[in-house]
């Protein structure tokens, strides 16, 4: 029964993740846009499913609350100065969709959504570093300081988490928006993913010299370590082929594109799986969703 808890929390991580990873890329991507039209559009992009995906981080909660209850005893008292942070910044992040959606222009509660973005991927980075901190644990609880999470590679997860929302951001970005942004969106994604994958990588190397080192001696943890490294080997290498504007394939940036030969079919490379096929395809835009609109900043709706 374990195992399928633990099978049901890395699930909802992972979708988390990749749902609400390009929703909070998005966000941060904003901060760097200075043209308010293109910074507009991006918000449109989030402002329809936003708050559906972070129910994924909810469910992850409440499955290690009832399949590993000492572990969520232990581990988050360790964690909880963070994951407060980052609940505020998802507080400020949907507060900021609504009021720009009420309002013809509002580059405060823009910015305001931008910096809540950053700050809870931030979090979430240093949420992930007590994975590999020492814990101090006395009659099954936790003893230990609410600082006692942040350490230099905190900062680093941290750094890599953010880099790589920001990946993800422009992906989505370029994968669903036309004209300016779609390019600007390709210029700035290849950028970030190289962020991404050098602080990812040093947050692998650098994870033997903390607390929790890599075991690798049992075949199983070494097949399945040797696994996601191909996966994440792969996923970079199509990220950094198609999210240049002036790749022939990048109407499908950090996923590949779809041939008879071969068709993605893996979890991390939604949300761009979906994209038309290439080269020759009728279209490589899809047309968003229409439930739901933001008044543009000069009034005109």
């Amino acid at each position: 029964m374990a195992f399928v808890w633990f099978v049901l929390i890395l699930l909802c991580v992972l979708m988390y993740v990749v749902l609400d990873g390009y929703d909070l890329g998005i966000g941060i991507a904003t901060l760097f846009e200075r043209d308010a039209r293109r910074r507009h559009e991006m918000l449109e992009l989030v402002a329809v499913a936003w708050d559906g995906n972070e129910t994924w981080l909810v469910l992850a909660g409440v499955a290690l609350w009832a399949g590993f209850p000492l572990a969520f005893g232990t581990i988050l008292p360790h964690a909880f100065l963070p994951l407060i942070v980052m609940l505020f910044a998802l507080i400020v992040r949907g507060v900021s969709v609504e009021m720009v959606s009420q309002r013809p222009s509002a580059p405060g509660w823009e910015k305001a959504f931008g910096i809540g973005s950053l700050i809870a991927a931030l979090a979430q980075g240093v949420v992930a570093s007590t994975l590999a901190a020492h814990l101090t644990i006395i009659g099954g609880a936790y003893d230990g300081s609410a600082f006692g999470e942040m350490s230099w590679y905190s900062v680093l997860t941290a750094l890599a988490v953010a880099a790589s929302y920001l990946a993800l951001g422009y992906a989505y970005t370029k994968w669903k928006a036309t004209g300016e942004l779609r390019a600007e969106a390709g210029r700035r994604g290849a950028p970030a993913a190289a962020a991404a994958m050098v602080l990812g990588a040093a947050c692998l190397g650098a994870v033997n010299a903390t607390a929790a080192p890599l075991n690798l001696a049992a075949p199983v943890r070494a097949g399945g370590f040797a696994y996601l490294m191909a996966v994440a080997v792969a996923g970079a290498a199509v990220a950094w082929v198609t999210l240049p504007p002036a790749s022939r394939y990048d109407a499908c940036p950090c996923a590949g594109w779809r041939s008879r030969w071969w068709r993605p079919s893996s979890l991390w490379s939604w949300p761009a799986t979906r994209c038309s096929s290439l080269p020759g395809s009728r279209s490589t835009t899809r047309p968003r969703p229409a439930a739901r609109s933001i008044s543009s900043p000069s009034g005109s709706g």
